[in-house]
């Protein structure tokens, strides 16, 4: 190809913002070169010599991707049409092939193509008319066209039946005072879209009068609707990328258990909240692009509202919601585990999890959520709340497993809830719960036993013996170096750990008991 043809060369020796604009569009309609490259780089590899090919699928893996028949290189198509700096593919251009990969990657992230691509695409929508995507057959721009000629009809179709009505009731179009003032215009016409307005005197009660006309607010609603009509793709694009790192910080946030909001959030605290913080950090590692963008909608959009973040967290949850649904579909059967908890306000909460095989005969395991049940405990309430959530799953025919873990919330409507079930959803069998089952079956074995009620009685006696009191815990402190473990009612697993510090620091609790009667000898 004669150099004189070649895009690329052409580019080289005459910069492209040097380029008139009926160039510069016609360039941009007819889109990158592709030609075919006859080019290779050699390789060794076990002492033989080998050479890599060009692949013309290349192009369609990048976009971005263009070459030059004449040079026998590739180019970054973006850079060379905008980029400021200098690199191997805006100059010489690039035929390593060997290292090919590894240079795309590195080239895709760096800021200078980032900026070039999004560049690139701006000019590429600037020159796209509604007439030229109606003929391409655009979807995006058709149905904002289309949208457009339909609020132009229905207004029109407003106007008509307005025309009709004041002609059936022969009623008069135009009124005898269209002033600002007046309680009947007639026509919506004012001195603000006539003649102009001078009476400074009264300016502030006109303006405020205006501004709640019909006319005025139907106005202001039409240029925006015409301001917003104007929006281009690299808008849109740009408001993607910045809701996709909101998500990414909410799920980053949620999966490390971290709290969203901070006690100080102000422009001067030095650590706002965890997700103001990660925001900061992502706008700062951000394209210049981006953090313009982020500038101009954060007057309207800042996301950094509780709200907004709720509504992220509501949207996820949805969204694994369905998958959820969609995955259980597809099989034939599932079981549902029931658990109970009381958290820090002390209410009650219900935590239903799912548990099923897909059909590559993987099991998964699915936790729904923490559900409040401290306002109906009973049977009935435990039933209705279970059947609002299950309903979707179609638990009636495909639930064949009810698993409780034994605590006082589920064992007392225990019966109650299984029978109820059993009505609907005939195939769920009721099983313990896996996890809890030795623990429970001990625990109720011991129970039977006096003489180990008594003891375990007494187990129990040494931990609140020793927590109830400041200067009991730092004898303990102080001869043993560690602290009695806490009993805890649903953790049956405390009883052990009491039991076990007991046996391997006998002696040292035989000194904690001496110097406990020491000292209330002395009192």
């Amino acid at each position: 190809m004669d150099p004189i043809n070649d895009p690329v060369v052409i580019l080289l020796e005459t910069p492209f913002r040097r380029w008139n604009n009926i160039h510069k569009n016609d360039l941009i309609r007819k889109g990158k070169p592709t030609p075919f490259l006859s080019c290779q780089s050699l390789d060794k590899k076990g002492g033989k010599v080998f050479s890599r090919l060009f692949n013309p699928a290349w192009y369609d893996l990048h976009s971005w991707l263009c070459g030059s028949y004449y040079k026998q290189a590739l180019f970054c198509w973006p850079c060379i049409l905008l980029g400021q700096s200098k690199s191997v593919w805006s100059t010489v251009g690039y035929c390593d092939f060997k290292n090919l990969s590894r240079s795309v990657k590195f080239h895709e992230s760096s800021k200078e193509h980032i900026h070039s691509y999004l560049g690139i695409k701006r000019l590429e929508n600037n020159s796209v008319t509604i007439i030229d995507a109606v003929n391409e057959h655009s979807a995006l721009f058709k149905k904002k066209f289309n949208e457009n000629v339909r609020l132009n009809r229905l207004f029109m179709e407003s106007l008509i039946d307005i025309v009709l009505f004041l002609g059936k009731q022969e009623l008069s179009f135009r009124g005898h005072n269209e002033s600002i003032n007046s309680l009947n215009k007639g026509q919506s016409k004012s001195v603000w879209s006539t003649v102009g307005y001078c009476d400074f005197k009264n300016f502030s009660r006109s303006v405020k009068f205006h501004e709640s006309s019909k006319d005025h607010i139907h106005s202001y609603l039409g240029i925006k609707r015409l301001e917003n009509n104007s929006v281009t793709i690299i808008a849109m694009l740009l408001n993607r990328l910045f809701m996709e790192s909101l998500i990414d910080i909410v799920l980053f946030l949620g999966k490390q258990e971290l709290s969203f909001r901070g006690h100080d959030e102000s422009i001067n605290s030095l650590n706002k909240s965890n997700f103001r913080e990660l925001l900061d950090m992502f706008l700062n590692r951000s394209s210049l692009e981006i953090q313009n963008h982020y500038k101009t909608i954060k007057p309207l959009f800042s996301g950094v509202s509780n709200t907004i973040q709720n509504d992220i967290i509501l949207c996820i949850s949805d969204y694994l919601s369905n998958c959820v649904v969609n995955e259980i579909k597809k099989c034939k059967c599932y079981s549902v585990q029931v658990d109970d908890t009381t958290d820090i306000t002390q209410r009650t909460q219900c935590s239903i999890i799912l548990r099923y095989v897909t059909d590559e005969s993987k099991l998964i395991e699915r936790f729904l959520g923490f559900f409040n049940v401290s306002k109906d405990r009973t049977a009935e309430g435990l039933f209705n709340l279970m059947n609002s959530i299950l309903h979707k799953f179609d638990f009636k025919t495909k639930l064949i497993g009810l698993c409780y873990d034994g605590a006082s919330v589920m064992a007392v409507h225990l019966n109650g809830v299984q029978a109820k079930i059993k009505e609907v959803a005939p195939m769920a069998l009721l099983t313990h719960c896996l996890a809890h089952r030795l623990n429970l079956v001990l625990q109720h074995g011991y129970s039977a036993n006096t003489k180990c009620r008594v003891f375990f009685a007494n187990m129990t006696g040494i931990s609140a013996y020793f927590h109830n009191s400041t200067s009991r815990s730092n004898v303990v402190d102080t001869i043993i170096g560690k602290r009695v473990p806490q009993f805890v009612q649903t953790k049956w697993s405390s009883r052990s750990k009491i039991i076990n510090l007991i046996v391997d620091k006998w002696k040292e609790f035989q000194n904690v008991s001496i110097n406990m009667i020491i000292i209330l000898c002395r009192k």
